[in-house]
Order: C-alpha cells, then sequence, then structure tokens
C-alpha cells in the first residue's frame, strides 16, 4: 500500500506478506497515523481486487473518491463512497 499527498513530498509504503485482512489492518494503522481522515480529499487508486474494496468498506476508511482499473469494481466503489464517507472517524 502506499499513502502520498497532492504534490508527492510525503509518501508512506507498507507492505505485508500476510493475507488480506493482514493488508488491511497496514491500510487502517496507516491512514490513522497519517491523518487521512482529515484530508480535503482521500483519492483510491485501486486495482479492482475485490479484496481491497472488501478491506476499505470492513475498515470504514474515509474515501471521497476512488477510481479502478476494473470497471465493476469501480461502480461499486462508487456505490460504497457515501456510506464510507458518512461514517468516517
Amino acid at each position: 500500500m502506499m499513502f502520498y499527498d497532492h504534490d508527492l513530498e510525503h509518501k508512506q509504503v507498507s507492505v505485508t506478506c500476510g493475507d488480506c485482512q493482514a493488508a488491511g489492518k497496514l491500510m487502517s494503522r496507516d491512514a490513522w497515523r497519517l491523518g487521512f481522515a482529515a484530508a480535503d480529499a482521500r483519492v483510491g487508486n485501486i486495482d479492482g481486487g475485490p479484496w481491497i474494496i472488501n478491506q476499505i468498506q470492513i475498515r470504514k476508511l474515509p474515501m471521497t473518491r476512488a477510481t479502478a482499473f476494473d470497471p465493476q469494481a469501480a461502480r461499486t466503489l462508487t456505490r460504497l463512497l457515501p456510506f464510507l464517507s458518512a461514517h468516517a472517524t
């Protein structure tokens, strides 16, 4: 996973040899540590893997917009964004 700011001045990269649950924990931990919820825009560039979308939903990551290489994944994310934004902590 990688988090970065608009100007690419700051980057956070995390990796795991674990499963999707471990990756989701890293995603959530990094988002919290970096103040992700306070950002004006929170965009996800996602390869369309269903596990990524599931982890975003399970962990209630406060996305404002998401893009995916897979059109079906993009439609799923578009439906989830209002829910995730409304339930952001």
